[in-house]
């Protein structure tokens, strides 16, 4: 897996284990796993970004999407 991106870099979390953290501008990013699936989040200075909570197989899929979107809404 990896934690540097072009416009991310991911930190895993103290807790839960299976969380990892990115932020870029006024947007944090969180993947965390619940046990059956991963899940990735957004938020813009507090307020859920709409990015319909895609799910995946693999932290890196997920990574990618979120870097997509980082690098298409910050400077």
């Amino acid at each position: 897996m990896r934690l540097s991106w072009p416009n991310l870099t991911w930190r895993k979390a103290a807790w839960p284990k299976r969380t990892y953290h990115a932020r870029a501008g006024g947007y944090t990013y969180t993947i965390d796993h619940d046990g059956r699936s991963w899940t990735l989040r957004a938020w813009v200075d507090g307020k859920p970004v709409p990015l319909g909570y895609p799910t995946g197989q693999t932290v890196a899929q997920l990574q990618a999407i979120a870097d997509g979107y980082a690098a298409a809404h910050t400077n």
